[in-house]
């Protein structure tokens, strides 16, 4: 069940939350690449020139997965990416099915976001992902958050609870 009434979005006693009605609904979305088709820019969702100085930018959308395999999956960028103030919630059981796929991606931030009752395979699933941070976010009944082959990854001030997994690996 998702309520429209205010969530908090962070588990680490800080005093920001968001209502189911302050964020844009959003379809999920798959970006490859820095250049081309299903890149960045060309989803109409992201902000910014990817540089560190201005990165890409998703904020403020809700995505409720059904039957979806991932929510958020991004590919084969070293575009800088900034992922925030994003609720996503539920997930299928398939294979690959993840509330968030970084593979071979680098550059990237996920932070101040809420991940609830997502128990696919991984919440979160990095492959081949380079300077990753997650930071104050916050997963509630979900699965595990699995990072493969993926170096320099920051994990802080993240909430974990009520696992169906183990909760990193």
């Amino acid at each position: 069940d998702v309520s429209v009434a205010e969530q908090p979005l962070l588990g680490n006693g800080t005093n920001k939350t968001s209502s189911l009605d302050a964020l844009t609904n959003k379809n999920p979305f798959f970006v490859n690449g820095n250049t081309g088709t299903s890149n960045f820019t060309d989803n109409g969702i992201f902000t910014g020139l990817g540089t560190q100085q201005n990165p890409f930018i998703v904020k403020d959308i809700f995505i409720n997965l059904m039957n979806d395999a991932y929510g958020i999956n991004i590919n084969n960028t070293n575009s800088y990416f900034v992922i925030e103030n994003v609720w996503i919630n539920g997930s299928s059981s398939g294979s690959m099915s993840s509330a968030i796929i970084l593979q071979n991606a680098t550059n990237g931030v996920i932070k101040n976001s809420k991940f609830t009752n997502n128990t696919g395979n991984e919440i979160i699933f990095l492959n081949l992902a380079q300077r990753i941070t997650l930071e104050n976010n916050n997963f509630t009944n979900t699965g595990n958050l699995r990072f493969v082959d993926s170096n320099y990854t920051t994990f802080r001030d993240n909430t974990v609870m009520n696992n169906t997994a183990d909760a990193v690996q």
